[in-house]
Formats: structure tokens, C-alpha cells, sequence
């Protein structure tokens, strides 16, 4: 499956647009509490664990996300756009979701 955030595929013409299609994944409180337990972790100004994280929440909802337009019979997901949001009463969550078009391609 081709996932790309461009509006197109160049040299391949959109057959058919199957609508849009959508993946989320949500990090609870605790990942909050774990990176700051876990400040030594940081190296550079950076937290590995964090990032390593947030990359499995990325993925999570990329994966979804194929999978929807995989079910609708789409090779390609097109416009894909990612989002961070944070949630809860105490924003104590962190929501990543992936949106786009599920096409088939020419």
C-alpha cells in the first residue's frame, strides 16, 4: 500500500477516490509519568523512550489507517495528514491520528 502525504502519485492517475480513512492511537498518563520518571533517559535535550513512544503511536495509526482503506479495496492512501492532540481533564493524554484518501490507482 502507498501512503504518501502528497495530493497525487506522479505518473499514476487516481482511477477512483474511495473516501477518506482514518487511524488513531491515544498514549495514556502513564507514558507522561514513565518519561518523567525516566529523565535520565535524555540525552542531547532529547528522550529516547518519548520518542520511541510517539513513533508507536505514529505507526499505530498509520497501520489503522491502511488497514481501513485496505478493507474499502484502495492501493494507496493519498493526502495523509498526522495530528497531535493533547487530552483529558489534566491533559494526560496524547492522541496521534492519521487521516487521508483511499484511492485506487491507474
Amino acid at each position: 500500500m502507498l501512503i504518501t502525504t502528497t495530493p497525487t502519485v506522479e505518473g499514476r492517475p487516481v482511477a477512483e477516490y474511495m473516501g477518506v480513512v482514518t487511524g488513531e492511537a491515544i498514549l495514556g498518563a502513564n507514558v507522561f509519568r514513565d518519561f518523567f520518571a525516566g529523565i535520565r533517559d535524555i540525552v542531547g535535550g532529547r528522550s529516547g523512550a518519548y520518542e520511541r513512544s510517539l513513533r508507536e503511536a505514529r505507526e499505530t495509526a498509520l497501520k489503522e489507517m491502511e488497514d481501513e482503506a485496505k478493507a474499502r479495496g484502495a492501493d494507496a492512501v493519498i493526502g495523509v495528514d498526522l495530528d497531535y492532540e493533547v487530552l483529558g481533564q489534566d491533559s494526560g493524554m496524547l492522541m496521534v491520528s492519521a487521516s487521508g484518501t483511499a484511492v485506487r490507482l491507474g
